[in-house]
């Protein structure tokens, strides 16, 4: 499915209406919404297991403009995100250079909602062998998670890089955390330069980062960065 320039709203104005959904059939190199209106719905477009393409369009007044589930990793670029309450929610371990050169102004939450997917939601693994890439979209990554960055093979490396200019926000008493304290097959890194690490607000103090002892030293530079209100 390709569509070019529609308008997707409710009747009458009204939001009342569910959204698109993407479901796990979804032919993603195939489907692309490019210069679209998506309004008034509960998720502008609900993502399940499906990774398309969003680009150039507009997600206003929505609950969620476009809300990702555990097997979703979409490519959303160039878009617009208005009024709505949550403009883009998204695993962590699903971010890896698909959100870039979106624009976030008058939602209820100016930031993209990052969660988990391991016990309840309470955290999320960056794991796999390869560097997970968070470009600067112009809002905060909210971690509404406790982030972990480790890969399960002692010979491999899991690496988050947060771009220049990012903000990183996290919840209460949340935690960023780098490998495993005492077991050697869970290695990872983190690359940051000119990345902003905080809390939601100045209210409420996060954990802060933890560089556990089997971080890769040499993979792993914090460079011109800020970090606030935090306990550690």
């Amino acid at each position: 499915m390709i569509v070019n320039g529609a308008q997707f709203t409710s009747q009458g104005g009204q939001e009342n209406w569910n959204g698109i959904k993407m479901y796990n059939y979804t032919d993603d190199a195939g489907t692309v919404l490019d210069s679209c209106i998506i309004e008034n719905a509960i998720n502008g477009v609900y993502f399940q297991s499906s990774s398309p393409t969003i680009k150039n369009s507009t997600l206003r007044n929505n609950d969620y403009g476009l809300f990702c589930d555990n097997g979703s990793a979409p490519m959303i670029t160039g878009n617009t995100f208005t009024e709505n309450n949550i403009p883009i929610s998204i695993l962590a371990h699903r971010i890896d250079g698909n959100l870039s050169g979106n624009q976030y102004f008058d939602n209820d939450n100016d930031y993209v909602h990052v969660y988990g997917d391991q016990d309840g939601g309470s955290w999320a693994r960056l794991g796999d062998n390869k560097t997970y890439n968070w470009l600067n979209d112009g809002a905060p990554y909210y971690l509404d998670t406790q982030v972990e960055v480790e890969r399960d093979n002692n010979s491999q490396l899991a690496i988050l890089n947060i771009e220049s200019g990012t903000t990183i926000k996290v919840k209460e008493n949340g935690y960023i955390i780098v490998a495993e304290p005492d077991n050697g097959n869970y290695r990872g890194a983190l690359q940051a330069q000119g990345v902003t690490f905080t809390s939601l607000d100045s209210t409420k103090i996060w954990g802060g980062i933890k560089f556990h002892n089997h971080t890769d030293d040499a993979g792993t530079v914090l460079d011109s960065c800020i970090i606030e209100n935090a306990i550690n």
